[in-house]
């Protein structure tokens, strides 16, 4: 039995429950549209809070912590399961399973099998998706952003923040997501987690034409986490469509040492790749620059070749 299966019991369903069929319950109500959803690490609510009923204050009384672990499972699963948000690359991170991602319905299926992963508990599933309706209340579908805010207010953390940055990014709203970002970083945390906010900023600061800051960041997003595939493939390409080859060939040498039995990140860039180049959203190689790509293949192993023949092709 996993964690989440240890510590959830039907007492907390029973309470959850309550709370979602309860109109005046609104602690955890987070509506899709309004105002920028914020998370602030004084955004904690207090049990003497004006207004809770009583489920909600035994809620946060006696099940704080694990309304707060089902909450931020809930973001994983909306973070990797959605293919509109592209977001499956970072499976790379810590998936044993590779994504093959031929097409929409495959994307879907398969990323639902990876996160499905960590729930193999039917009333911790349960749990998880009863949180999400009181979250979005009569709403059909409930957004990153919605429980990232709705975990802000339980157990407030800088990977709720990162959630919010993230969901932004992909609303195309870049210049808010670089608020979030940034003010994670101010903060100390992990290496995972800056390289995670680095990474982030580099795609916001590309998406606004900041290109020789996008390629910076990118590069710190690999200082400080050298063993992960995303952000050297994300130098690689920045580098390529900037003409810079040196330093497209110093990451592509680092990719090809890197030794992580899954490189599921190369099938997501492939597939994305393919999307952005239908879309018309990435800079196009000038013919010079694809001459100097072809010569880079040459001095290429497995895992750089598929990045470089992605961007190519």
């Amino acid at each position: 039995m996993n964690d989440y299966a240890a510590f959830f019991h039907p007492e907390i369903e029973g309470i959850l429950q309550e709370i979602a069929r309860d109109p005046k319950a609104k602690m955890l109500v987070v509506p899709s549209s309004g105002q920028l959803i914020r998370a602030t690490h004084d955004s904690r609510v207090s049990i003497a809070a004006p207004g809770l009923t009583s489920a909600e204050v035994e809620l946060l009384e006696v099940h704080r912590e694990t309304v707060g672990e089902l909450l931020k499972q809930r973001c994983v699963i909306e973070f990797y399961a959605a293919p509109e948000s592209e977001s499956q690359l970072h499976r790379s991170l810590d998936a044993n399973t590779r994504l093959e991602l031929r097409d929409e319905c495959s994307w879907r299926t398969e990323a639902k099998t990876t996160i499905d992963l960590p729930i193999v508990d039917d009333r911790c599933q349960i749990g998880v998706d009863i949180l999400a309706r009181c979250v979005a209340k009569d709403e059909r579908a409930v957004s990153i952003a919605q429980l990232a805010t709705a975990l802000s207010r339980v157990t407030p953390m800088d990977q709720a923040q990162v959630y919010m940055a993230i969901d932004l990014l992909q609303r195309d709203r870049n210049s808010n997501a670089l608020k979030g970002y940034e003010q994670v970083l101010t903060r100390g945390t992990s290496p995972m987690l800056r390289s995670y906010c680095l990474e982030g900023l580099s795609v916001a600061h590309w998406n606004l034409g900041s290109f020789d800051q996008a390629k910076d960041l990118a590069k710190r997003a690999v200082s400080e986490r050298g063993d992960r595939p995303v952000p050297i493939i994300n130098w690689i390409d920045i580098s390529t469509r900037m003409g810079e080859f040196k330093e497209a060939a110093i990451a592509c040498e680092l990719l090809d040492e890197l030794e992580c039995g899954d490189l599921s990140a190369l099938s997501w860039f492939t597939d994305h790749e393919a999307a952005r180049s239908r879309r018309g959203s990435m800079l196009p190689l000038s013919d010079e620059s694809r001459s100097q790509v072809s010569e880079l293949l040459s001095s290429t192993r497995h895992a750089s070749r598929e990045v470089l023949l992605a961007i190519l092709f």
